[in-house]
């Protein structure tokens, strides 16, 4: 083999991406093109090569042409069959390269090496331009789900503030608000149950018991209580004909 300083690092990074690509070869058997000695590349090459060369020499020499120039090039001493009587007349050869006695062609080394190295590297800002793509494009989503997630939370935080101060200028806080209309639901309910009041009675009733709550409101329920779409009473209510408010049985 000649010396692998006079191997050209391009070239050889091009003959690989043609092994490798050649679709002659399994995944375990593709030569790394990076991160490896330059040694260890050419001795995974020529395995591999070797290997094609007995298997399937006929698509070798139609996929990786530019391969086998090289496997030439670089074995050019190791392949060279000098004449027998060491006169000057060639050495004559077989229309067919054996596969266990390569001869060495007349092709130069691989011209388009460089246009290989172009098409990698075109091809890779093409792959980063992708990423960033998509890069950006995630970006934006966790951005808009943030900003979604930022105005349901001042949403809720202005709605609590609201109720709290709604609490406030009645001296009591929430839970106390809670707790308040709860006992106001359960006067009305007895007083429904009973019977005996019409509507205007119970207003001023419930208006008695709790004076920080409108008669407005308090007639609203009793009203809503006849539709099952807005009660808040145990059950549904109705007037009867000398106009006393009563549960429906």
């Amino acid at each position: 083999m000649i010396p692998l300083d006079q191997i050209d690092s391009k070239t050889l990074k091009a003959v690989i991406g043609e092994i490798n690509n050649c679709g002659l070869i399994t995944p375990e058997q593709k030569i790394k093109p990076v991160g490896v000695s330059k040694a260890d590349q050419i001795k995974k090459f020529t395995e591999v090569f070797e290997n094609l060369q007995e298997t399937k020499i006929q698509e070798l020499a139609e996929k990786c042409k530019a391969s086998v120039a090289f496997f030439h090039m670089i074995y050019k001493d190791e392949l060279e069959t000098p004449p027998a009587d060491n006169s000057t007349v060639p050495v004559e050869t077989s229309a067919e390269v054996s596969p266990t006695t390569p001869v060495e062609p007349t092709v130069e080394p691989p011209v388009n090496a460089e246009a290989q190295v172009k098409k990698d590297e075109k091809e890779k800002e093409k792959a980063d331009k992708k990423a960033a793509k998509e890069a950006e494009k995630e970006a934006a989503k966790a951005a808009k789900e943030k900003e979604k997630a930022d105005k349901k939370a001042a949403k809720e935080a202005e709605k609590e503030a609201n109720k709290e101060s709604r609490a406030s200028r009645k001296g009591m806080m929430p839970d106390q608000i809670a707790a308040k209309a709860k006992d106001r639901y359960e006067l009305m309910n007895k007083l429904v149950s009973e019977g005996t009041h019409t509507k205007k009675e119970i207003v001023a009733l419930v208006k008695e018991a709790f004076p920080e709550v409108s008669t407005v409101t308090t007639a609203t329920n009793l009203s809503d209580s006849k539709n099952p779409k807005y009660n808040k009473l145990q059950k549904l209510t109705k007037e009867t004909e000398d106009g006393k408010f009563v549960f429906v049985d």
